[in-house]
C-alpha cells in the first residue's frame, strides 16, 4: 500500500523514556513558525536543539502552517512536547518504498487521545498497519495506548503487527468502522513468540469491534489490575506533567 502520512495536530503528544522530567513543570518552550520572527523553521530544527539526555520538560510549540518533513525524536531526547495551533499545524511526509506501511511505529512509551485515523489507499486488497510497536522485553515500559478516536478509511487495514517479540498496543474506546480486518493483529517479528505480545481492545465500538470470534487467539484479556496500568494517570503521566490537559483534545492523522 503506497501511503502518504499527513499528520494533523492538535493535542499534546509526547515520546519519551522511563525518565523523570521534572514533574509537571515545563522548563522550557521552543516556538517553530514558517513565518515572522519565529526561532525555527522546521520542527526537526526545534528537535536537533534539544540536549542528549535531557532531563527536563521542553514544549515544542509548533504555529499553524505545512510542515514538510520527516520528524525524528531521538532515543537520546526524552521530555519533548510537541504542541500544535488546532488543524491548522500538518507535518506531511512520504518515505515509502512500497505497500505495507504502518502509520505508527517504533518502541517509545505513548498515548494517543481523540485521535481520527483516515486510511486512504490505493490497493483495497493489500490491508496496511496501524502500528508497529517495538517492545523489546519483559521488562521494557514502552508501548502504545490509544483512548477514544476512531479508525475509518476506504481500504482495509490490521489494528497491527509485533516489530518486536513483546510488542504492546492497547485500543480503549475506540470507534472501528468496518475496515479493520476481521483477525485484527499480526505476528510478524513475534511469530511464534505470539504469546508475548500485548495486544488489546477495551470497550472499542463499530461495525469493525462488534463480532471479534475471528481476531487472533493470542489478543490478551486485560484484568482490573492492567487496565489500570494503561490509563493515562498511570501509563504515561505518574509524575503529573500533563495535569492541566484539556480532556477535549483532538488529535488528527490522515494517512493517503
Amino acid at each position: 500500500m503506497s501511503l502518504l502520512p499527513i499528520f494533523f495536530i492538535s493535542c499534546f503528544f509526547s515520546l519519551s523514556r522511563a525518565t523523570d522530567c521534572g514533574g509537571n513543570k515545563v522548563t522550557q518552550t521552543l516556538i517553530v513558525g514558517k513565518y515572522g520572527h519565529n526561532a525555527f523553521r522546521t520542527i526537526q530544527a526545534a528537535i536537533d536543539s534539544v540536549r542528549s539526555n535531557n532531563d527536563q520538560w521542553v514544549k515544542i510549540h509548533i504555529k499553524a502552517g505545512l510542515y514538510e518533513e520527516s520528524v525524528i525524536i531521538p532515543v537520546d531526547k526524552p521530555c519533548i512536547i510537541l504542541e500544535g495551533e488546532g488543524s491548522g499545524t500538518i507535518i506531511r511526509h512520504s518515505d515509502h518504498q512500497s505497500g505495507d506501511t504502518d502509520f505508527i511505529y517504533g518502541y517509545g512509551r505513548s498515548y494517543y487521545m481523540n485521535c481520527f485515523i483516515n486510511v486512504v489507499g490505493r490497493f483495497p486488497n493489500l490491508p496496511g498497519f496501524v502500528t508497529a510497536q517495538g517492545r523489546n522485553s519483559a521488562d521494557d515500559p514502552s508501548g502504545f495506548v490509544f483512548e477514544g478516536g476512531s479508525i475509518v478509511g476506504n481500504v482495509k487495514v490490521n489494528l497491527g503487527r509485533a516489530w518486536r517479540p513483546y510488542s504492546r498496543v492497547i485500543f480503549k474506546n475506540t470507534y472501528f468502522s468496518d475496515i479493520v480486518t476481521p483477525h485484527g493483529w499480526v505476528a510478524w517479528s513475534a511469530s511464534g513468540n505470539e504469546r508475548t505480545t500485548t495486544y488489546a481492545e477495551i470497550d472499542c465500538k463499530g461495525p469493525g469491534a462488534a463480532d471479534t470470534s475471528k481476531r487472533v487467539p493470542w489478543m490478551k484479556k486485560l484484568s482490573s489490575s492492567d487496565l489500570n496500568e494503561f490509563s493515562f494517570a498511570s501509563f504515561i503521566n505518574s509524575d503529573g506533567w500533563s495535569m492541566n490537559l484539556d480532556d477535549d483534545i483532538e488529535c488528527r492523522i490522515s494517512i493517503a
